[in-house]
């Protein structure tokens, strides 16, 4: 069969008609066939896949607009292209069953130049359409199996590393005797590789629970500055270690925000621990929670709503972000081109998945970066009302 035949269904009342209309798009070098009514063309698209349907619009049992709207209601014959029929004094039937989803029109008589180049257009877009739908589905199921290996890698993984890191720590509590320095280093350098996998599972773990929608918040109102004064202390000593000045400041009276508190710990720890392993000895990190409201200016693609927002902010004197880099931070295993991150550890993951949390609490985060300067990652919450709650 050429590539460029299709299957047409002419519907129309009318034998002469239909005649004419059928041996004119055989010349074409379609295949065709008819219907008398719209019940039984509807009968024959059911059992038959077309690629285009030519159809009268003035018809005894089912007319035209009661057909096409059928069509169009159905989970798949909306795909198939319509071209209607109408006489050159029917321009108003025409226009509402283009608004109804027709393809075309077509006026009687016909035109055999308008009918082939009316019918060709109409194939083709079908084609083009059916074609990014198969691509679409394709790269549905690609996505799919590769969360689905992602998840059962991640689960494979957990037991022998839970099983490394205990026999680890029995080794380096001296449960099995006496270790020398050689040996205390080896086994460390093991567990630090170890918790770095942890990590790494950790976060394909969330990435599957995100893509596929099985990633459940446990809401609850939040108290921001006790998150982060926990979040200061956890990571207290990296700070001390690279000799790094660490400020909070946060507004008074900051009504909560309903959350997943585990999950709003693992964002802004995610974002502190990058400020961290980003920012040079003796740089400075900040980390600022105010109430803002309606005269906040946020950049122009968010649009916030009249509810109170809290906004975070994370500021840090790093290496800062490349601007060609600044699109695409937050994409999934995105890893900066930049010799002064090439020793530090991370996963890509990070950023991504905590974009993904805070959209799931409707908010919005998005960064701010001088090159070699510094970064600024900020978030915005709504706020829970005490006075309505």
């Amino acid at each position: 069969m050429n590539v460029e035949q299709g299957l047409i269904l002419i519907v129309d009342d009318n034998e002469d008609n239909r005649r004419l209309l059928a041996r004119r798009v055989v010349q074409m070098g379609h295949r065709v066939e008819t219907a008398v009514n719209g019940r039984l063309a509807l009968e024959k698209i059911n059992a038959t896949p077309y690629d285009l349907i030519l159809l009268d619009i003035m018809m005894p049992e089912l007319n035209g607009f009661e057909l096409l709207a059928h069509l169009k209601a159905h989970k798949t014959h909306h795909r198939i292209p319509v071209i209607v029929i109408s006489a050159a004094n029917e321009e108003d039937s025409s226009i509402k069953a283009i608004q109804m989803g027709a393809e075309d029109f077509l006026p009687k008589p016909y035109n055999k130049h308008l009918l082939q180049a009316r019918v060709s257009a109409s194939l083709a877009k079908k084609r083009l359409r059916d074609q990014e739908q198969a691509y679409q589905q394709a790269l549905e199921a690609a996505n799919k199996a590769k969360t689905e290996f992602i998840s059962f890698v991640s689960h494979e993984l957990k037991s022998p590393m839970t099983s490394i890191k205990g026999y680890t720590h029995l080794l380096l509590g001296s449960n099995v005797g006496p270790l020398n320095e050689l040996q205390t280093d080896f086994l460390e350098t093991i567990t630090r590789n170890v918790n770095r996998m942890s990590r790494l599972v950790s976060d394909l773990e969330d990435i599957a629970r995100i893509e596929t929608g099985n990633l459940r918040l446990e809401m609850q109102e939040v108290r921001l500055p006790e998150l982060v004064e926990e979040i200061v202390k956890s990571i207290q000593a990296q700070v001390t270690a690279k000799k790094q000045a660490l400020t909070v400041n946060t507004s008074p009276d900051l009504p909560h925000v309903w959350g997943d508190r585990f999950r709003l710990s693992q964002v802004l720890s995610n974002l502190v621990s990058n400020a961290n392993k980003y920012t040079p000895d003796e740089g400075r990190i900040e980390i600022g929670v105010e109430r803002i409201n309606g005269r906040y200016a946020p950049p122009t693609h968010i649009t916030l709503t009249a509810q109170p927002h809290i906004h975070i902010a994370v500021r840090d004197t790093g290496i800062g972000i490349r601007p060609e880099d600044q699109q695409t931070i937050f994409d999934k295993f995105f890893r900066a081109n930049d010799e002064a991150t090439h020793t530090i550890p991370g996963t890509g993951l990070g950023l991504n998945i905590t974009k993904n949390l805070i959209e799931l609490h409707n908010g919005h985060i998005w960064c701010e970066s001088q090159y070699r300067h510094g970064t600024t990652f900020h978030i915005l919450l709504p706020a829970l009302d005490q006075l309505s709650n």
